[in-house]
């Protein structure tokens, strides 16, 4: 029961990733077209049906079992950790490679007044 168990939590991680796709998706439709066909509105809602089905199966899957029902991340942390930049200090103590000289360096952090 154990290895169903984790198939089902990768099925759910999978479809979770397909929502949100299709979410991602629906929105750049929407702002561009302003309207969604009815053929991405249905398969949104198949989608989320199947979805919501799954993670109403996983957590009594999981309860029944005694184990920790799956974590999903939320879209907007998703979004977020992959968005990620990391800006940190080289081995040798200085600046990463941003920029290529002190002159573009000076270039771009000493910004003149120009009034």
């Amino acid at each position: 029961m154990s290895s169903y168990n984790r198939t089902v939590t990768k099925t759910l991680h999978k479809t979770h990733a397909d929502l949100a796709r299709a979410e991602r998706s629906n929105q750049k439709v929407l702002l561009s077209k302003g309207e969604l066909s009815d053929d991405a509105l249905a398969q949104y809602e198949r989608c989320h049906k199947l979805h919501e089905r799954l993670v109403a199966g996983c957590a009594t899957l999981s309860e029944a079992l005694n184990e920790k029902a799956p974590e999903l991340l939320d879209r907007g942390e998703e979004e977020a950790s992959a968005m990620l930049i990391s800006m940190h200090a080289s081995k040798n103590g200085q600046d990463s490679d941003l920029f290529d000289d002190e002159d573009t360096r000076t270039f771009y952090e000493q910004l003149p007044d120009l009034r």
